[in-house]
């Protein structure tokens, strides 16, 4: 635990970014929310004020290296299919709050199936954001703990925070707690916290947006071998190239420090660097369908020859919005 405060600590001016999949590399994309998170562009056409919104997803996955094998060790690619879901419902008429529910049920080949659900309170005003959820989820995969693969059980707490100071320059806040436990390895029970901040400019207006973030966080296991504190960059790109078209691209470089001071142990000076692609792309069809795609690759390499790999997943989906 001492990991955690002295990273929470660190960061407690500052604000961060969420990283996709709570419960490891292995899980599914997050289920796009039914409503924008934060106040639109300068330039952009105010949102539509509906009382009530809600969207439908189908989509299909594809994971190359599903296991995160080590290079030379055989690799095993798994096809997939999720069925997402989200609502949200304006709680004051003349003010920018709103719940929100949102959900997944995720199907693996020849494994159980995976679930999450999500329930939140967000204000889009101007110049003060926030958004405060808290996200169950249930039988993720993932390979967090001892380089093996299990199924996590995970109870998340996730707040940000933005401000507006201009027209042009918006600073985010974030924060997330998570406790994780695993089907197989009772002992693998564990707590995450990270805190970060990030700063997006909007001075081009809706059609592009870049977005620059750093995060320090730690993880506390009760394996105490697994201890370890993180750093995190990335820089996310936001692109609007027609009315119908949205496009976000970002790269994330993290390194992971064990904190096992016995020389003895397997992780005693081990530490980890991974660099992630990821690609995303909403295509507007009428009113109400948009067509989305969801494609990440990731490189780790590792002091640890079980923490080389290289790993990719492709989301192809259809969304109903109504």
């Amino acid at each position: 635990m001492k990991t955690i405060v002295s990273c929470c600590m660190a960061l407690a001016l500052f604000a961060a970014a969420p990283s996709p999949g709570s419960a490891g590399e292995a899980s599914a994309p997050a289920p796009q929310r039914a409503a924008p998170k934060s106040a639109p562009d300068k330039g952009a056409p105010a949102p539509k004020a509906d009382r009530f919104m809600a969207q439908v997803r189908l989509g299909g996955l594809y994971f190359d290296n599903f296991f995160q094998a080590p290079e030379g060790a055989p690799r095993e690619n798994v096809f997939g299919a999720t069925f997402e879901g989200g609502a949200a419902v304006r709680l004051r008429e003349n003010a920018p709050l709103e719940g929100y529910v949102e959900g997944d049920y995720v199907v693996y080949q020849r494994f159980d199936p995976s679930r999450a659900l999500a329930l939140g309170v967000r204000s889009e005003s101007r110049p003060h954001g926030y958004d405060v959820s808290v996200r169950l989820l249930n039988g993720r995969p993932s390979r967090e703990i001892r380089d093996e693969f299990d199924r996590a059980d995970v109870f998340a707490l996730e707040a940000e925070y933005s401000y507006r100071a201009t027209d042009d320059w918006e600073i985010i806040g974030f924060g997330e707690y998570r406790h994780e436990t695993f089907d197989l390895s009772p002992d693998k029970v564990n707590d995450v916290a990270s805190l970060g901040g990030a700063v997006r400019y909007r001075g081009f207006g809706s059609r592009f947006s870049p977005e620059l973030g750093l995060r320090l966080g730690g993880r506390d296991v009760k394996d105490d071998n697994e201890d370890l504190s993180q750093r995190e960059a990335y820089l996310r790109l936001r692109w609007s190239p027609s009315r119908t078209v949205y496009l976000t691209l970002r790269y994330r470089r993290r390194s992971r420090d064990y904190s096992i001071e016995s020389p003895g142990a397997a992780n005693f000076g081990r530490r980890d660097t991974r660099g992630q692609w990821v690609l995303t792309a909403d295509w507007k069809r009428g009113k109400s369908l948009v067509w989305n795609l969801y494609y990440a690759f990731q490189d780790s390499d590792s002091t640890r020859p079980q923490g080389r790999f290289k790993t990719q997943m492709l989301s192809l989906g259809l969304t109903h919005r109504f």
